[in-house]
């Protein structure tokens, strides 16, 4: 009688453990989300890590560029096209600088455009301080059907280099997923406030930065830095290619020869998507630095917009101040 007593309550006491533990497992096991991931595209790294901000974890973001490339020799691979098949849009820069994503809309005609230039001031390329490029225009005149260029618009399309400007394409961001995704409106407006917060941080880090050194003017590759330059407080006295993976011409380079010398350039600063292999000469002849500023990011340390950002601008601080 007693040995039946104690294994009914060994029973009890065992299953009284099962119903704790079992209950522990379910409390413990993550939430399943209320909806699938969608999922959109971006053309280029910049642009696809905001949309990421913004719409993170309900929103899924595929990049067109792959890292390292530039866009401005890029053509769209059918790879590209095929995976791509279930995005429900793509938001793209404009004004001819990603113009290789029309073949996309061809394949997929359901695929929303979504271009993120609203409310920006857009800047128009050219400056007093860049030699002029009309002589480039008479002397490669058959070169542009290789390479995507300037000629396409008078509008300069890097405008997402100023952090005030990508805090204007998160709002347009927002707007958008929020046609796209209604059931998670809140949630986009919550991420903007918080990325908006952190953009605002990044710029007054930058300008501490830049500030706490003497600058000197700067000579870029190619013709992609005034908003950032603009917003930075910082001056670009020569362009070396007139157009991207167009090389300069003996009077151009004269011409920039003159400039580097007026201004007392120290440093020309290349980018990783464009070859270097023809500045080098230009540098070497001058004993200039040659440093990389990076527009794109995706690349090594440049795993976000933020990143992005700061790497730029601690590279032009050390340029100039170690």
């Amino acid at each position: 009688m007693k040995k039946s007593l104690l294994a009914t309550i060994v029973i009890v006491i065992l299953l009284g453990l099962a119903v704790i533990v079992g209950l522990a497992l379910v409390q413990n096991k993550p939430a399943k989300q209320s909806t699938d991931q969608l999922t959109v595209a971006a053309t280029i790294f910049p642009i696809a890590d905001i949309v990421k901000n913004i719409g993170q974890p309900y929103i899924n973001v595929v990049t067109v560029l792959p890292p390292g490339a530039s866009p401005h020799t890029f053509e769209l691979r059918p790879s590209d096209i095929k995976s791509l098949q279930n995005a429900r849009a793509v938001f793209a820069v404009g004004h001819g600088l990603d113009e290789w994503i029309s073949p996309l809309f061809n394949s997929l005609p359901d695929l929303k455009l979504i271009t993120v230039d609203n409310n920006i001031k857009l800047q128009t390329f050219g400056s007093e301080n860049i030699p002029s490029l009309e002589d480039e225009s008479e002397n490669h005149e058959g070169d542009h059907e290789d390479h995507h260029d300037h000629s396409d618009s008078d509008l300069d399309p890097h405008y997402w280099l100023s952090t005030d400007n990508a805090k204007i394409i998160a709002q347009t961001v927002v707007d958008q997923l929020t046609i796209i995704d209604p059931i998670h409106a809140q949630n986009f407006k919550d991420n903007l406030k918080n990325y908006q917060q952190a953009l605002d941080d990044l710029k007054s880090q930058s300008l501490a930065i830049l500030q706490s050194g003497q600058i000197n003017d700067l000579v870029v590759f190619h013709e992609s830095w005034a908003y950032f330059a603009d917003e930075f407080g910082l001056k670009i006295a020569g362009i070396f290619e007139p157009q991207p993976g167009q090389e300069p011409s003996p009077k151009y380079l004269q011409s920039l020869y003159q400039t580097t010398q007026a201004s007392g350039v120290e440093v020309i600063f290349t980018e990783p998507q464009l070859s270097s292999e023809v500045i080098k000469s230009f540098v070497n002849d001058l004993g200039l630095k040659m440093m990389i500023l990076d527009p794109i990011g995706g690349l090594d340390s440049r795993q976000s917009y933020v990143d992005l950002i700061k790497y730029n601008v601690e590279t032009i601080h050390d340029a100039f101040n170690q």
